[in-house]
């Protein structure tokens, strides 16, 4: 049995409303996607744009157009869930607020470190941010760990 610690990740655009101002994957990107379809469910590939400095959801694509390098995009392969609602739950109360609600899985959503590296805080604790390998259409890898604004070192 291996002794360690698992991270589950969170990614911030794994879940998408789209019209909130946090979200940017605009509501016209999903329905250029699906066309006439009311709702999808399975593979697709997704586009991320520069926000500051990381790179945010802001398009989707089928898998057989492949991804495009001259948008400027970095494109990774995921799994989709992508719904219209009417409505959200907001502190335990039905709001109204339409838009597509999308389900990423971005194929990385935890990762394993042995027990031997000391880590300079719990797995719980705030402020833990990965950044990955992009690929062109393949999904993500993990690449550094930082906590806290600062780079990991790894060393065994």
């Amino acid at each position: 049995m291996l002794r360690g610690r698992y991270f589950i990740l969170n990614p911030v655009d794994r879940r998408i409303k789209t019209g909130r101002p946090d979200a940017h994957l605009a509501g016209e990107a999903v329905e250029r996607f699906l066309g006439a379809a009311r709702g999808y469910e399975g593979p697709l590939l997704v586009g991320f744009c520069p926000v500051g400095d990381v790179h945010r959801v802001c398009d989707l694509r089928p898998t057989s157009e492949g991804p495009a390098s001259s948008e400027g995009r970095l494109w990774a392969r995921a799994r989709a869930v992508l719904a219209w609602e009417a409505t959200t739950f907001e502190r335990g109360e039905q709001v109204a607020e339409p838009g597509w609600r999308v389900s990423l899985d971005l194929g990385l959503d935890r990762f394993f470190l042995p027990d031997r590296y000391t880590l300079p805080g719990r797995e719980s604790d705030p402020g833990w941010e990965l950044e990955v390998s992009h690929r062109p259409g393949l999904p993500l890898l993990p690449r550094r760990l930082w906590f806290r604004d600062k780079p990991l070192r790894i060393e065994g």
